[in-house]
């Protein structure tokens, strides 16, 4: 280094230089990954989008209605993946409850892929929205959806964490931060759990923040999905286009996500569809499909093993015990997978028996698993996970209904 540069050094000048243009090839590659972003977004089929897309838009018009809904005396509200999106409706939730003498109103917060933590994050929005209230709910209804549960080592679960991330930045305010820990300390296990779940918070503000990369996240996870089948026309496209098509045209030309007139009922048939939908079920219910469906879950999920981890279930109970704070009543419910493919082994039934027992023993919530309820048969659901909207959704509403219902504490049904 020549003295002239060692003066600058040591001047300040060339690191601020350097600095200096650090900041603005970052900025540039932000640019320039907003415009691919863009232009993957505007070129790629409306489909490919369809899934991630509704999962962030029901999502953020969900927070956006939480002051509402805790502004209600007797409201209930339902939190899970899109087993609970899709599988219960809240009228026929109600509906049954009334018959034993439990007048609710719930509300679905159910979206695509929610995972514990994000579960969590909104827990602690809705405790925000009841506090400012001043009102508390009637009750809180947590799905525990075991595969959520497992931290499997794939591609294919780095791909939904992009998507993740950006669902993280929509509900997650610094102040999370600074909440207790989800795990309790006392190993190096929690210590590193609790210490990536705060690095996830600020990783989640700064591309909150950032459009560019958010777009970039959803770009990255949607290329990978067109390298597989979904970059060749597929037989279920033209039932899905006319069943969307015409929810959208009955919503003043926009798909439906998060409706509060409904409380968050999952609505994408009409009557000019229902014939697409049987078709729809036809494809995603066969052989194939089904087996298709548990080999990805699998390579996601681990839905076979359900090798549970802790630091997922500190996110779980963490959202237990926020619920319980700004809840009259909690209820964790399991609901039910497609018994035609549906092959947990013994030691993963097991893993989700005993989990279920130490949510009841440590939080004292009741936990209703409907799992293995045999009233559950395969025309009952759309394909591995989800209800048949035509026949599964009603049974399962009322169902798990009356198992609140007996587990409804006597001397708090009349309000």
């Amino acid at each position: 280094m020549t003295p002239e540069a060692v003066t600058q050094w040591r001047g300040g000048e060339l690191p601020r230089r350097i600095f200096g243009a650090a900041v603005l090839l970052f900025l540039s590659a932000l640019l320039v990954a907003h415009g691919i972003a863009r232009c993957i977004i505007r070129a790629a089929p409306p489909q490919m989008f369809e899934s991630e897309l509704f999962g962030i838009t029901r999502l953020t018009q969900i927070l956006g209605a939480l002051d509402e809904i805790a502004a209600k005396d007797d409201s209930a509200v339902l939190l899970g993946p899109s087993t609970t999106m899709q599988g219960i409706t809240p009228q026929m939730f109600d509906a049954e409850m009334h018959q034993h003498s439990i007048d609710v109103s719930t509300y679905n917060l159910g979206a695509l892929a929610l995972t514990p933590d994000h579960v969590l994050m909104l827990s602690r929005r809705l405790a925000d929205a009841y506090r400012h209230s001043g009102r508390r709910a009637r009750a809180v209804l947590i799905e525990l959806c075991p595969h959520t549960l497992t931290e499997p080592q794939t591609q294919m679960a780095q791909d939904w964490e992009r998507i993740h991330v950006f669902k993280r930045a929509r509900m997650t305010t610094m102040s999370d931060f600074f909440h207790p820990n989800v795990i309790e300390p006392g190993t190096l296990g929690a210590l590193r759990a609790n210490a990536r779940w705060r690095m996830e918070i600020v990783q989640a503000k700064i591309l909150g923040g950032i459009d560019q990369l958010a777009l970039v996240n959803i770009a990255s996870a949607v290329l990978t999905a067109l390298t597989g089948t979904r970059d060749k026309p597929r037989p279920d496209d033209p039932f899905n286009k006319r069943i969307w098509d015409a929810a959208a045209a009955a919503n003043g030309g926009q798909y439906p996500h998060w409706d509060h007139s409904t409380r968050g009922d999952f609505q994408r048939l009409r009557p000019s569809t229902t014939s697409d939908y049987d078709q729809l079920v036809t494809i995603k219910s066969s052989d194939a499909a089904l087996q298709r469906a548990h080999k990805a879950h699998v390579q996601c999920c681990d839905i076979d093993e359900l090798r549970i981890t802790e630091r997922q279930v500190g996110y779980l109970t963490s959202a237990i015990r926020t619920a319980q704070t700004f809840s009259d009543h909690v209820f964790v419910y399991i609901v039910p997978r497609n018994p035609k493919a549906n092959r947990p082994t013994e030691p993963a039934i097991e893993r989700v028996r005993e989990l279920s027992a130490r949510i009841e023993r440590e939080l004292g919530t009741p936990v209703i698993d409907l799992s293995m309820d045999p009233s559950f048969v395969p025309d009952d659901f759309f394909d591995l996970t989800h209800m048949n909207e035509l026949t599964g959704r009603r049974k399962l509403s009322q169902k798990l209904a009356d198992e609140v219902a007996k587990r409804w504490p006597a001397k708090a049904a009349p309000r």
